[in-house]
């Protein structure tokens, strides 16, 4: 039976400021992991810095300076700040906060899974301001000979290996579709299911524009139900003849999709965690037609009408809809479920 850590019940990585401050101790040549200063070398070294003695370094987590700059890890020597270094772990860095950082004329260090924590930062931002990622930092942490010496330490490394392999599993499921089954939650607490399904999003946006699935660029959007993405509006230009469609009029309409709330991509294979659906609008004069027209129609791949006539003073409605398994959700299962809504020109 395989044995839990302190790590999968503490979550570090679902708490910026436990992990943070962890990382930090790790880093102090002060603190009683009996690692020295052998980490927070290689972190500096990072960021083309070196420190004459090591004795002068202190490393403080949470810092306040001013009003609008709060840094994760700050490292001084004799007081006067050398570097900063900002952690992400399920949120998303933007490019205004780093440069806030940056305006601090100290060395600037990014720690966090991968770039997709930093999505709008430019080629020159990730050149300028150097990232850690947390399989990097697991695997300087095991090269430390004294680590394997400290299971605490060895067990956090671990942990960071693990949680940093899952993500990597999640995109390659899902996006990549390179592996069979999603991967395990590494944590015992209950992991941030609604950030997850916004790195969905992101991941699928971004291999659509890749792979010229997009035109225009898709909003997204979070609410009690759950995380939503949804293609711009297209006026109706041919019949959806795959769903056995004709519809008559003039209007238009958007495509929908959305991950539920509190499970989303997290959940189980065979779970039932979103929906797509085609939302009608400008439709003035044909709304009745167009509701007859689809609740006669025999409708395929498992789309289905609406329940009841729409209201007629409600700014859109939504046409079609199907339930999404997580399966469903796969890059290329979910791209033939848009072009079966938006044909290719």
């Amino acid at each position: 039976m395989e044995s839990h850590s302190v790590w999968q019940y503490l979550a570090p990585a679902d708490r910026e400021t436990f992990i943070s401050g962890t990382i930090c101790w790790l880093m102090d040549p002060k603190g009683d992991h009996r690692l020295g200063n052998q980490l927070l070398s290689v972190l500096l070294e990072k960021l083309e810095l070196s420190a004459k003695t090591y004795s002068e370094l202190t490393i403080k987590p949470e810092v306040t300076e001013g009003r609008d700059k709060r840094f994760d890890i700050c490292v001084y020597e004799n007081d006067n700040p050398i570097a900063v270094f900002e952690v992400k772990c399920k949120t998303f860095g933007s490019r205004e906060q780093i440069e806030n950082y940056a305006q601090t004329q100290t060395k600037l260090g990014r720690i966090a899974f991968a770039e997709w924590n930093f999505p709008d930062l430019s080629e020159d931002d990730r050149t300028d301001y150097p990232l850690i990622t947390f399989a990097e930092l697991a695997k300087i942490l095991s090269q430390i000979p004294s680590v394997e010496k400290n299971p605490f330490v060895s067990s956090f490394a671990t942990h960071l290996r693990k949680e940093a392999e899952f993500f990597q599993k999640l995109r390659e499921f899902f996006i990549k579709e390179t592996e069979a089954e999603p991967p395990q939650i590494p944590t015992i607490h209950r992991f941030s299911d609604r950030f997850c399904n916004q790195l969905f999003w992101h991941w699928f946006r971004e291999k659509s524009f890749k792979d010229n699935l997009l035109k225009t660029e898709p909003t997204t959007g979070s609410e009690r139900s759950g995380v939503w993405f949804a293609l711009d509006s297209v006026s109706k230009k041919r019949p959806l003849s795959v769903l056995n469609l004709e519809l008559p009029g003039s209007f238009a309409y958007w495509i929908h999709i959305e991950l539920d709330d509190q499970t989303g991509i997290l959940a189980k294979k065979d779970k039932v965690v979103g929906s797509i659906q085609m939302r009608i609008t400008e439709d003035k004069g044909c709304r009745n037609d167009l509701f007859q027209q689809i609740i006669e129609a025999d409708l395929g791949y498992d789309f289905h009408p609406p329940k009841r006539r729409p209201s007629s003073t409600s700014s859109y409605w939504t046409a079609l809809h199907r339930p999404l398994k997580l399966e469903d959700f796969r890059f290329s299962k979910l791209r033939k479920l848009i072009e079966l809504l938006i044909p290719p020109e």
